[in-house]
């Protein structure tokens, strides 16, 4: 990246949400980036950022999805921006570039959360392997870890595109509460 990127953080509705107080905090000290995007629910508090509004009308699956979609088709984000939630608290000064972590193979991640119960995350996960195998992803990796995550615009919009008519994108998880994409 030559530029710094923007940091873009999707919000639920709601005023009190102190983790995103604190993490903002943590990004200005220790992440270097240009400026940050609350996309959904900006809380009145939440000043010296930029806002994209969404409406929140689905499952938190489908509200993330929007507003990563909102984001990429915003003209003034960075075309290459970090992803961040708003609880992820950046301790100590990074470095720009930011890297892009993983935790390995698709097939490793199902493996360990086979184990754990989940039948949702595991119907989400799998089916977005089989989607990234179905396109040439032999072995795909999964990128969903707690952490930020740099984003190409163009390359998300079209990852979003191709999984549409996922049922992990369109109606997400029926029970449950854990994330369900591999690529997500």
């Amino acid at each position: 990246m030559s530029e710094l990127p923007d940091i873009v953080v999707p919000v639920r509705d709601g005023v009190a949400n102190q983790q995103l107080r604190y993490a903002l905090r943590s990004w200005a000290a220790h992440l270097p980036h240009r400026r940050v995007w609350i996309v959904g629910y900006r809380p009145p508090w939440a000043v010296n950022v930029r806002h994209i509004r969404t409406q929140q009308t689905g499952t938190k699956y489908q509200n993330t999805t929007a507003a990563m979609r909102a984001a990429c088709e915003h003209p003034d984000v960075s075309s290459t921006f970090l992803y961040c939630n708003d609880d992820f608290f950046v301790m100590r000064p990074q470095t720009e570039p930011f890297p892009v972590f993983h935790r390995g193979p698709v097939r490793d991640v199902e493996a360990y959360y086979a184990t754990r119960g989940n039948g949702q995350y595991i119907r989400g996960l799998r089916e977005t392997r089989d989607l990234l195998v179905s396109l040439g992803h032999e072995d795909p990796v999964s990128y969903e870890l707690h952490v930020p995550l740099p984003v190409a615009k163009d390359g998300m919009l079209h990852a979003l595109d191709v999984g549409r008519h996922l049922d992990v994108c369109t109606s997400g998880p029926r029970t449950g509460s854990s994330p369900g994409s591999a690529g997500h």
